[in-house]
């Protein structure tokens, strides 16, 4: 696939503003001359986009702390827990 020059805006700027420049001017060359001058300023325009901002400093690098596993409870465990803190309450 063929990448296009310009942005779909940019098509449509310069298709509204060389039907402006045929509808006003009759003579040709002054035509083409403005056509050109049209071209040369959407083209310079093109290239005006800022430059995406580089890092200057080096990322530091972070140390990862160790985790610790994670105890998975089934689903019998967490049944129990519960009743297990009963009991408890009851003792007392």
């Amino acid at each position: 696939m063929k990448k296009k020059k310009y942005t779909k805006s940019q098509r449509k700027h310069i298709r509204n503003e060389k039907a402006r420049i045929r509808r006003e001017f009759l003579d040709i060359n002054k035509q083409k001359e403005l056509i050109e001058k049209l071209l040369q300023k959407v083209s310079g325009k093109l290239h005006q986009h800022p430059k995406p901002k580089t890092e200057t400093k080096a990322k530091k690098s972070i140390a990862k702390k160790p985790t610790k596993p994670v105890k998975e409870e089934s689903k019998s465990e967490k049944k129990e827990a519960p009743k297990q803190e009963k009991q408890e309450k009851q003792k007392k």
